[in-house]
């Protein structure tokens, strides 16, 4: 007990306090499908992601989602004027892609400010980009699995047999990792199940 105490320790010196903050609030929804979108630009991207890409793509695929959205009603939640994020005009004489754009810039902000990312601007190119730190990769990771609908069932059975056949059949030096990758995915594997229950 003792060590998972000093291992919780740790994490919380790692994680941001603010961290999940944006997830508890009123538009939470609006939050995570921000993170789950970074996420999937993650893998496409791997490490240069452009602010203006994630802009561009929070726009796009986010626009029902943000229509719903009020950034006045979400400044409601800040705890205090020193948290705040930074309020965009008022939205009264703006066109829809100018008010857009405002919520999308607004989310974007307001994660880095609770430490989801980092916005760094290239001082060759004067192009922003997000650099996403360990914790939160996992994070984010975690986000997209628990969104995901897709049952991992069949190839984790069918990529444990394989290997075991593989090894039964052709013994090297290797039989051990085999052995290993099989005992991990007969666990995910039980999980899953447990999950489905």
């Amino acid at each position: 007990f003792i060590k998972v105490g000093k291992d919780l320790n740790r994490l919380f010196d790692k994680v941001p306090e603010e961290l999940f903050s944006p997830l508890s609030r009123k538009y939470k929804a609006v939050y995570a499908f921000s993170l789950v979108s970074l996420y999937h630009m993650l893998r496409l991207y791997h490490t240069d992601i452009k602010r203006a890409d994630y802009v561009a793509f929070l726009k796009s695929q986010g626009q029902e989602m943000m229509n719903l959205f009020s950034v006045e009603t979400d400044r409601l939640d800040d705890k205090s004027d020193s948290e705040q994020v930074e309020l965009p005009i008022s939205a009264g004489d703006k066109d829809d892609a100018a008010v857009l754009s405002d919520k999308v810039n607004y989310v974007v902000r307001k994660l880095a400010k609770c430490g989801w990312y980092i916005v760094s601007k290239d001082p060759k190119d004067n192009i922003e980009y997000i650099y996403i730190p360990a914790y939160s990769i996992q994070f984010i990771k975690l986000l997209n699995e628990l969104t995901s609908d897709a049952g991992s069932y069949l190839p984790l059975v069918h990529q444990t047999y394989s290997e075991l056949k593989l090894e039964d059949e052709k013994e090297d030096d290797y039989m051990y990792r085999a052995l290993i990758n099989a005992k991990n995915n007969a666990d995910s594997l039980e999980m899953s199940v447990t999950l489905l229950r």
